[in-house]
Order: structure tokens, then C-alpha cells, then sequence
């Protein structure tokens, strides 16, 4: 994740620095917790992702028909004939 909060945290050049390091434990809390939020969600979605291809996989295939054998499915001719 990006840290872009040099601007978003000037404010709290303001404050008495007893009062502003409490901010900044606050804002770094939450960015830490946004932080994990977001890898737990990645991780369920990368546990989850091979059933749910399996279904889709699944679904598909039973909406499909049945291929029939076109031109690109032949073998292909043979360019020299040996006679005999």
C-alpha cells in the first residue's frame, strides 16, 4: 500500500507533540488495520478462486455443445504421397 499521507498529516504539525504522536500511533493503527482487512480479503479470494473456476469450468461446459469436427480438427494432408 501507498503512503501518501505526507500532506493529509500536516495538520498535525499544530498540535502539542504530546497530542500530535498520539495521532500519529492512531493513524498508523489504522492504516495497519486497513492493511491486514486487505490481505485477508486477498487470501480468502486466492482460497476460494480454484472452487469457484471449478463451477464456472463446470457451467460452461454443460451450456456448450458438442463439437463437431471442423477443418481445424482434421489431420492434416499429407504433402508427399508415396505410391505404390
Amino acid at each position: 500500500m501507498a503512503v501518501s499521507r505526507g500532506a493529509d498529516l500536516d495538520y498535525l504539525k499544530t498540535l502539542p507533540p504530546e497530542q500530535a504522536q498520539s495521532r500519529r500511533f492512531l493513524h498508523e493503527a489504522i492504516r495497519d488495520q486497513i492493511a491486514v482487512e486487505r490481505l485477508v480479503r486477498a487470501q480468502r479470494r486466492d482460497y476460494r478462486a480454484p472452487a469457484r473456476r471449478k463451477r464456472q469450468d463446470a457451467a460452461t461446459a454443460a451450456q456448450r455443445p458438442p463439437a463437431a469436427l471442423g477443418a481445424s480438427d482434421r489431420p492434416p494432408e499429407p504433402l508427399f504421397v508415396k505410391r505404390p
